[in-house]
């Protein structure tokens, strides 16, 4: 084992058994997953989801074109393992139900992982919602099986991977000595209670989109077409440091510190890893025992650091703003929120922001670069953003954007 997988399963055992430990949970020693989530689905019979054959296509078309880029050049198109299928919580005529939501294939190289994409699983999620440089979340969760004392599945439906957003692949278990069952975060470690976290709700708007570009990818595959990527505009931004937040503590410092912390380092000229600044951050932002922060507490935390520095947040994120801090080699941050999805426009002017979200950040990561897709199975009027992203574990991520995502929020940092 290498000293980075050595790291990374140090953290994901600390984290959750910490996580699972403040609702009361047991450990998640002995769950075992691969392939369950699949079955399952099989057996509801939801003939609607986007078959593995399907996306494995687009999953090969988009790693074949991201291994000829910076970060993703140890990707192999032929090197696409057998995915896990995520499913997604939904309200159907008043009840919580599951559907799948998202292929995960982890990508190995020559025998050795090195990452893993997320396909969309139902035609109103995206074709492509992420891939990255690090460890699929389904092996995260071997990961964590290393620590306990033997928890138990109590039947096949007791445990499943789910999927919430493009930062948020989670774990559902319940065990024999837990009557409420736990959602665990496969990156962050933090656990809470499935009750507390909502059910997915796409927008009409979200859907239209997704469907538009489903349906060309089909056409295109119908007409014996290669699928292929290409961008209309891209930019990024060199020189940001990548570090890893676990390096500098026995406990997670938290997402949002560290992603700051990458951006003042750009700023700052900063030629080694500045675990002394993220622990100020942490201090500044408030961030709570758990790696935790409030959304307005970043910015905040960033002028209190420094008043040099002017940072504010744009909430339900505008891809734009995206675009206008890359070009202007300004690394942004991107956040997606925790446990409840925001309904209303922080933007309109009439909401007293603190009041009206009382939520903590799901997941912070540091904005380097951008590409806008340029294909013609869909309309080129609406094109994806992929967003290149430090993931503040050490890994690099690529998040994509719709122009109806509206669940994610953005801290611009200005020197």
């Amino acid at each position: 084992m290498s000293n980075k997988e050595t790291t990374l399963s140090s953290r994901d055992r600390r984290s959750v058994l910490k996580g699972l430990g403040a609702v009361g949970a047991t450990s998640v020693a002995a769950v075992t997953l691969s392939g369950t989530t699949t079955a399952e689905s099989t057996q509801r019979g939801e003939s609607e989801a986007i078959p593995e054959r399907l996306a494995r296509a687009v999953a090969k078309a988009r790693v074949e074109y991201k291994s000829r880029q910076e970060h993703f050049e140890e990707f192999d198109p032929n090197g696409l393992a057998q995915p896990e299928l995520f499913s997604a919580a939904v309200t159907r005529n008043g009840a919580r139900e599951y559907v799948p939501a998202a292929w995960v294939f982890p990508i190995e190289t020559d025998g050795t992982a090195v990452g893993h994409i997320a396909i969309g699983a139902q035609p109103w999620l995206p074709p492509v919602i992420r891939c990255g440089t690090g460890t699929a979340p389904q092996h995260r969760a071997a990961e964590m099986t290393i620590a306990g004392d033997g928890a138990r599945r109590s039947d096949a439906d007791a445990s499943r991977f789910v999927y919430r957003h493009p930062m948020m692949f989670g774990l559902e278990l319940q065990s024999d000595r837990q009557r409420q069952p736990v959602f665990v975060d496969l990156y962050s470690g933090v656990a809470t209670t499935v009750d507390d976290v909502p059910t997915y709700e796409p927008s009409k708007m979200e859907t239209t989109q997704a469907e538009a570009q489903w349906q060309g990818i089909r056409q295109s595959r119908q007409r014996n077409e290669t699928l292929s990527y290409s961008a209309s505009s891209s930019g990024r931004i060199s020189g940001v440091p990548n570090w890893d937040g676990d390096v500098c503590s026995t406990d997670w410092i938290g997402c949002s510190p560290v992603a700051g912390s990458m951006v003042i380092g750009y700023h700052e000229n900063a030629t080694g890893i500045e675990c002394d600044l993220m622990d100020e951050l942490a201090d500044e932002m408030d961030t709570d025992d758990e790696g935790r922060t409030k959304p307005w507490n970043i910015p905040d935390g960033i002028e209190n650091y420094d008043s040099s520095y002017t940072a504010h947040n744009t909430y339900h994120g505008r891809r734009s703003e995206i675009m206008d801090e890359i070009d202007s080699e300004r690394p942004c941050i991107v956040s997606y929120w925790g446990n409840k999805a925001s309904t209303a426009s922080a933007e309109s002017g009439n909401v007293d922001v603190p009041d009206w979200i009382p939520e903590l950040v799901g997941h912070s990561e540091t904005a380097v670069g951008y590409e806008q897709d340029e294909n013609s199975w869909w309309d080129p009027t609406e094109p994806s953003l992929h967003v290149t992203t430090y993931d503040t574990y050490g890994e690099v991520n690529e998040l994509t954007f719709s122009s109806s995502s509206l669940s994610f929020f953005i801290t611009s940092i200005e020197a």
